[in-house]
């Protein structure tokens, strides 16, 4: 009898531990997360007709900083020193 309403008690508990999961993450990606480099180098021009902004942004820095996928880059070539195969790695794997 103690087991069972203990096992109740248990299923209960994980139902409502995984619905508060799902909701916290439908949370999260709700929040749109502001790039900050995107507002670092920005200038803004004001014309008679209409007004531009200029962002100069760079990818590379972009994908360093942030570890996304950045810009294609060559590939380098290198020997192992154990087996004598020749590798091929991105640069930006260096």
């Amino acid at each position: 009898m103690a087991i069972e309403k203990f096992e109740e008690k248990l299923k209960l508990e994980k139902k409502r531990i995984k619905a508060e999961a799902k909701e916290a993450y439908k949370r999260l990606l709700l929040i749109p997360k502001p790039i900050p480099e995107l507002n670092l180098n920005s200038k803004e021009i004001d014309m008679d007709t209409h007004s531009v902004q200029i962002t100069e942004l760079s990818a590379a820095e972009l994908a360093k900083n942030n570890h996304w996928i950045g810009v294609n880059e060559s590939l380098k070539e290198w020997k192992c020193l154990v087996t004598g195969q020749r590798v091929i790695v991105a640069k930006n794997l260096i």
